[in-house]
């Protein structure tokens, strides 16, 4: 049986409340039409509690499950809830280098795992100040005009030879984030 936390997503997606085994159905059918993937209404009857059966879902239904929420695969739907993650996430589609004080910092999300911090250096460039993006390097100083949320960042760099980086070529940048010095990140 899946976790009210999950159910809850589904049910959001799919725009009703599945209370009833007869729901089932149309559920299954809007998730094998959503995904591609085969899914039977006795799955989901498993997965809402309705029936019993065997003790874990099969990883291919939670994949399948997951893609319908619109994540990669089960464990890319379950770190959606890990709150350390929440807090990273953002509304923000695009900021403009010139929109950000000298008193904020931008967080900049990428493909995986990688993500850099950058707080305003002198008028028109940025110090990185913490990150782990395999280009950028802590103290380093970069200018941009703006970044956006699913394309590349193009900066320039003043401290070392390579002049300029495109950043998140294949992601693209996958999150952003504003914040006021000293607030968590």
């Amino acid at each position: 049986m899946l976790s009210r936390a999950i159910k809850d997503k589904v049910e959001q997606k799919y725009g009703s409340t599945v209370r009833y085994p007869v729901e089932c159905d149309a559920l299954a059918e809007d998730i094998s039409k959503a995904t591609g993937r085969s899914i039977s209404s006795s799955t989901i009857k498993r997965l809402w509690g309705f029936i019993e059966g065997a003790s874990a879902a099969r990883s291919y239904t939670l994949d399948t499950v997951a893609e319908y929420c619109g994540h990669s695969c089960f464990d890319d739907l379950i770190e959606s809830f890990n709150p350390e993650k929440k807090e990273q996430k953002s509304n923000l589609v695009k900021v403009q280098a010139s929109e950000i004080g000298s008193n904020q910092v931008i967080v900049i999300g990428f493909g995986g795992d990688q993500s850099v911090q950058l707080q305003r250096d002198r008028k028109t460039t940025f110090r990185v100040i913490s990150g782990n993006h395999p280009k950028l390097k802590e103290q380093q100083r970069i200018s941009f005009n703006s970044v956006e949320v699913g394309y590349p960042m193009f900066i320039r760099c003043h401290d070392i030879d390579s002049g300029s980086l495109t950043l998140g070529s294949i992601s693209g940048v996958t999150s952003l984030l504003v914040r006021n010095i000293g607030t968590k990140q």
